[in-house]
């Protein structure tokens, strides 16, 4: 997998599976330690960001937006990767690729990822599909480790980073969503950003700080990582934002 990725000019995803600092075992500290870094989701107060942006869009229900046609499900499944990790149920995006082989089959499963997306399901299911199969991978013992120490106290916590292997199915519907929607994005968050429908954008950056530091041998370079800022804000924000 690693030579995979670094023919695919992904270097620092290569660099991170030879990097490996163990897993962490299910114990009240890791679940701690896991729920400091994804705290439950608070109250958003929308004041300032209305002053900011504008009162947010009037949201339309899904049902009558989301549509999956048998092209864009065939096109998302053709785009999917060969390694992703399994959900408990043991399925893996690659294996759709066998069965929209089969043209009734890629219709039923149109079908299918359409009612997912729209949330078009009975309860139990639906909770089913939103649930991840989780995994904590330790970090190394850095900068990181003192920071939690002083928001903790005496209390230790290991830095871990969790990953979530979610349902193929439900990542299907995500896809196809986001391939209906992607030049629209585009075009709201910009040109100048290296990280939505951006292949290797993170290589992309690094590639261009090196070039830079080549030039100007006598510039001073630091890098800032002050706040998780992806589980910090929650979604609806992020919406509004965009929606303005």
């Amino acid at each position: 997998r690693a030579i995979a990725l670094i023919h695919n000019n992904q270097y620092s995803k290569a660099a991170q599976l030879s990097a490996s600092h163990g897993q962490a075992k299910a114990t009240p500290d890791t679940v701690r330690a896991i729920r400091h870094l994804h705290p439950e989701p608070g109250t958003v107060d929308y004041t300032d960001l209305q002053d900011y942006y504008g009162p947010p869009a009037e949201e339309t229900p899904a049902s009558r937006t989301v549509r999956v046609p048998v092209d864009t499900l065939l096109r998302c499944v053709d785009a999917a990767p060969d390694l992703s990790s399994p959900h408990k149920d043991g399925w893996r995006l690659d294996y759709f690729k066998l069965l929209v082989k089969d043209p009734t089959c890629a219709r039923a499963m149109a079908s299918l990822v359409e009612a997912i997306a729209r949330a078009d399901l009975p309860p139990d299911i639906a909770k089913y599909l939103a649930s991840s199969t989780l995994i904590v991978l330790l970090k190394k013992d850095d900068a990181a480790m003192d920071r939690l120490r002083l928001e903790q106290g005496d209390s230790y916590i290991q830095p871990s980073r969790p990953i979530g292997m979610g349902c193929a199915w439900a990542k299907l519907a995500s896809n196809c969503v986001l391939d209906s929607v992607k030049t629209t994005i585009a075009e709201v968050v910009g040109p100048r950003q290296f990280a939505v429908a951006t292949k290797g954008g993170c290589e992309m950056v690094q590639g261009a700080v090196q070039v830079a530091m080549e030039a100007d041998p006598q510039a001073a370079w630091f890098s800032i990582d002050a706040v998780n800022a992806f589980n910090a804000i929650e979604r609806p924000a992020l919406r509004a934002a965009l929606a303005a």
